[in-house]
């Protein structure tokens, strides 16, 4: 398998957060109906949304926890607002705020997902990337439905990437 062109991951040399990026001054993201209020723990409900693109790949917005690590230790959960569409994987603290991190798809990337974890209550899933200097992409849904539904996005939009670096070998 060819190499992809592209880093599959943008981060700041200043950042303890392995999936961080340097904030962007504006966003062309539109806000429509999103959740701005309470930091409950209930974040599936009513603050997703899933899209249909191009060839019928998916994008997906929402709420998630992201795990996250200093000094090379797990330390928590934080809550971000998730976004993912042609291949790429954005969070940000809430809805229409700078980038928090990102991360690209790639050919070889998958999705590990082993269930409910009854210590922390919630139900993780880890994207995996074929480079051993790309950090793993840990994040959890309060709900099994919602899980699911994430990592089916997540699945269609590295399979669609697959797809296009395929043929881009092929055909350039």
């Amino acid at each position: 398998a060819m190499e992809a062109a592209s880093t599959p991951m943008v981060r700041s040399q200043a950042s303890n957060d392995m999936h961080r990026d340097v904030p962007t001054k504006t966003q062309s993201r539109s806000s429509s109906t999103t959740s701005r209020g309470s930091h409950s723990s209930n974040l599936g409900k009513g603050s997703e949304s899933i899209h249909t693109t191009g060839k019928g790949h998916l994008s997906k917005k929402g709420w998630l926890r992201k795990q996250y690590q200093r000094l090379g230790l797990i330390k928590g959960w934080h809550r971000r607002y998730f976004v993912i569409s042609d291949g790429l994987i954005q969070y940000f603290k809430k809805p229409l705020a700078a980038t928090r991190g990102q991360a690209l798809l790639c050919e070889g990337c998958r999705v590990k997902f082993s269930g409910y974890d009854e210590v922390h209550q919630n139900y993780p899933f880890t994207v995996v990337f074929p480079s051993p200097k790309t950090p793993d992409l840990q994040a959890a849904a309060d709900t099994m439905r919602d899980a699911k539904s994430w990592v089916s996005v997540i699945e269609a939009n590295i399979a669609m990437v697959s797809e296009l670096e395929q043929e881009s070998v092929a055909y350039g």
